[in-house]
């Protein structure tokens, strides 16, 4: 039987290189171990921050919608307002033109004055929003 393959093994390890190569490995996975341990314990902060930023969100958001209502019944009201503030100054006018044309009328078919009257049409004219009457008076200044 020479066909027999003849195998070169590397040489065997002693007793003490056997148990030397095990405390190595011992150590590898200890230190494996710690580095697992904290890597749990930094995932576990991360997943605390995660909750901490989320948390911060949904009140930031609260907050933000409820400021979007304030704002929105902020304009409601700065509307309604406008157009109280409209209608007054036409209330306004109004009673200037009801105190003033009556007078003037009568002053002007009694005797002349520097009115010649009143005219009878109004003209609307916007401003800032709302809208003011002008009561054109005819006459002259002398």
């Amino acid at each position: 039987m020479s066909d027999t393959l003849n195998y070169d093994y590397p040489p065997g390890a002693t007793p003490q290189e056997i148990w030397a190569i095990l405390r190595e490995v011992a150590e590898g996975q200890k230190e494996t171990r710690l580095q697992m341990q904290e890597t749990r314990l930094q995932m576990q902060e991360t997943d605390r921050r995660i909750q901490e930023t989320d948390r911060i969100v949904k009140e930031t958001s609260e907050k933000v919608k409820e400021t979007s209502e304030q704002m929105k019944k902020t304009e409601e009201q700065m509307k309604r307002n406008d157009k109280k503030f409209g209608e007054l100054h036409n209330r306004f006018g109004e009673l200037a033109e009801h105190m003033v044309a009556p007078r003037h009328r009568g002053k002007n078919s009694r005797r002349p004055g520097p009115f010649g009257g009143v005219f009878g049409k109004r003209q609307r004219i916007p401003a800032n929003g709302g809208h003011f009457q002008v009561l054109a008076i005819q006459g002259s200044a002398g």
